[in-house]
């Protein structure tokens, strides 16, 4: 619980980080705890994940982080209603101590009780680059695999049990069995949202069973997707419930009441043809959110499905109930899931590196070109003997067509990327790219590079980056290099300071420095080899780009020094339509002359929303109003894109991310 200044307004769960605690905090317990709360609200660009999407449907008000207090203290040990939770870490210390230093310990546990904390982000990269993060996530296919066991083990042993008990009927037994047994195993999980929609689903398909009536498939499933709408309407909004029913969907689609085409149990293909229903069918959806995909990933789920579903995971549940009861043997089976898992793992690095499809949106016709694939995905399993079906793999095409550029010889697209209280901007001509600045790093598994600009890039269909600019090496502005320069292929690194990414040939970054791209000028205004500014913010590099009559000014974090030689140096030459507001709109930046001598059309500020320094200060917007200029924020505004250059339009027209989305989940 919390107290705060004044009542939060909003009823709903609070998501909070205490670092470091004297005491860490278990299951059930309630803590006074002072804490500073601010509505949830993320990085607002094209490709990045859509966490505020997920903050709504997850009812997440606020988050925040625990204030060093003195008045923090635990109120009240737990309560009985909290011992599922207290199971759930019981377990996760017993595994966690069980398997040591075992490098898969994090998997077992995530298999158990959905705790993926310690699984590593080297494995969580091999397992998206492989498409088989899936396997992680505790949702349908895990519990109808644990259904399904338990459900033949019933049968088979009371087919040969040597009394009926009160003449159950086997089928009905297996499934009040294979229900319980499921639910347990969802509730030991967490019961997340995603296991939650598997339960219902598994629930409403053994319903014919237990009430031993004859309900078709088709009921079955429009009554599970009723239910799941009606439990949480919000599901809409998951990513995981469209591809939980549309594969589903697809595969009732291509599979009831057909004729299979082979009786041999052990055919290949009776085994190959669903994944590749749900391969095919959820491939359109599949680019659609993640904008990449695995070719190959079909093929490795065939083996990978069956070796954890029957094998990792049996082992793990099995050693966690024997833990449960206190047998130490139960570490023997999680060791010995461990070594199994192992074996897969080792066909996973075979193709970690193996190239992966990044799709690029076509800038026109998303819609049409979405709609022709799911109807082709339809028409490709419609029953066999009906005319053209195999034709129908051509609606794919246009999936996989090169994006079009719109742009023209000299013109430019500047894009200044929301990377919260930093820097990133990506400037784009016809044949080449350029970025200037790569956002902070948070911690090691965490940076602005890999989150944001990558993500951004992929979506653009940027294949290579011709340059990458580092105005200076504060974190905030050189954080996420290293994360791209092991991405994607860089050209040529610009960056003074050489004590930073020592790893890579560097070019240093000086005055009088100038190329042409595509008929557009770049130009290096400053440093000057011979400036003698000791402060690292003044010796950040001062970009100007030119297109026809149309400039833009990147300044870094410059200082009011540095904006004055600027001006001695260059004078009207400083005239720029677009200016990056120097350091973030501190208020020893931006001097009344410097923007004066500039004169923007629009000025740009990346900033953090509500940061710790209180970037931009008010004298400062105060002072752009004053000279009539616009001011655009990429905490209020997200991404913030122009279009200029030969042929453009001579009014220029910011494209703002939050503006253009407009989605009614978006803090405001």
């Amino acid at each position: 619980s919390a107290h705060a200044v004044g009542a939060w307004p909003k009823p709903g769960r609070i998501k909070i980080t205490w670092e470091q605690p004297a005491y860490t905090p278990q299951p059930g317990q309630q803590w006074f705890l002072t804490v500073k709360l601010k509505k949830p609200r993320d990085y607002a660009n094209p490709g990045s994940f859509a966490s505020e999407r997920l903050f709504f449907q997850q009812r997440i008000v606020a988050l925040g982080y625990v204030l060093p207090d003195s008045g923090n203290q635990l109120i009240q040990e737990s309560r009985v209603i909290q011992n599922i939770n207290k199971l759930r870490q019981y377990l996760y210390n017993k595994i966690a101590a069980g398997l040591g230093s075992k490098k898969f310990a994090g998997v077992m546990i995530a298999l158990v009780i959905g705790n993926k904390n310690l699984i590593t982000a080297e494995q969580w990269r091999i397992f998206q680059n492989t498409g088989t993060a899936h396997l992680m996530a505790i949702s349908g296919m895990h519990l109808g695999i644990i259904a399904s066991i338990v459900f033949i083990i019933i049968k088979i042993f009371w087919r040969f049990a040597p009394v009926s008990f009160l003449h159950i009927p086997a089928p009905w037994l297996a499934a009040c069995a294979a229900l319980a047994i499921s639910l347990i195993y969802a509730v030991l999980s967490g019961l997340s949202v995603s296991t939650q929609r598997s339960m219902i689903m598994l629930t409403v398909f053994l319903l014919g069973t237990l009430w031993r009536r004859k309900i078709s498939v088709l009921q079955k499933f429009c009554l599970a997707l009723l239910l799941v709408l009606i439990c949480d309407p919000l599901v809409i909004l998951s990513v995981g419930f469209w591809f939980s029913f549309l594969a589903v969907g697809f595969l009732l689609y291509a599979f009831t009441g057909r004729k299979l085409e082979t009786n041999n149990r052990l055919s290949p293909w009776r085994w190959l043809r669903p994944q590749m229903v749900v391969a095919i069918g959820l491939l359109p959806i599949s680019l659609l959110f993640f904008a990449q995909t695995a070719l190959y990933a079909p093929a490795i789920n065939l083996l990978a499905i069956p070796w954890v579903c029957f094998l990792v995971l049996p082992l793990s549940l099995l050693g966690a109930v024997l833990l449960l009861l206190n047998i130490n043997s139960g570490i023997v089976l999680l060791k010995l899931a461990d070594l199994n898992f192992s074996v897969l793992w080792s066909l996973l690095n075979l193709f970690q590196d193996a190239p992966i499809y990044f799709w690029q949106p076509p800038t026109r016709y998303l819609l049409l070109t979405m709609w022709c694939a799911m109807l082709g995905g339809l028409w490709l399993f419609v029953p066999k003997g009906l005319p053209g079906r195999y034709w129908s793999i051509f609606s794919f095409v246009a999936l996989f067509l090169p994006r079009i550029d719109n742009l023209l010889p000299g013109q430019v697209e500047f894009t200044l990327l929301d990377v919260g209280q930093g820097l990133a901007a990506v400037i784009r001509t016809q044949q080449h790219v350029l970025i200037y600045d790569t956002g902070a790093k948070k911690s090691s598994n965490f940076d602005l590079g890999s989150r944001v600009i990558m993500p951004y890039l992929r979506t653009e269909g940027v294949q290579q980056i011709d340059t990458l600019l580092i105005s200076h090496a504060d974190n905030d502005h050189i954080g996420g290099a290293e994360s791209i320069l092991t991405s994607m292929q860089v050209q040529k690194l610009m960056l003074n300071d050489q004590n930073y990414l020592s790893a890579y040939n560097k070019h240093a970054c000086l005055a009088g420095e100038s190329w042409t791209w595509d008929g557009v000028q770049f130009m290096v205004l400053h440093p000057n080899r011979y400036n003698n500014f000791t402060k690292r913010n003044d010796q950040s590099c001062v970009l100007q780009v030119q297109a026809g009559e149309q400039k833009i000014l990147l300044t870094g974090d410059i200082e009011t020094k540095v904006e004055l030689n600027l001006i001695a140096s260059y004078g009207t030459q400083l005239q720029a339509d677009l200016l990056l507001v120097p350091h973030h709109g501190s208020k020893t930046s931006s001097s009344v002359e410097f923007i004066q001598a500039v004169r923007p059309k629009y000025a740009l500020i990346p900033v953090g929303y509500k940061n710790q320094y209180g970037h931009p200060k008010q004298q400062i917007l105060q002072r752009y109003q004053d000279l009539q200029v616009p001011v655009l924020r990429t905490d209020l505004d997200g991404a913030i894109s122009f279009k200029f250059g030969q042929a453009a339009e001579r009014k220029l027209q910011p494209q703002c991310y939050r503006r253009k989305q407009s989605k009614f989940w978006l803090a405001k």
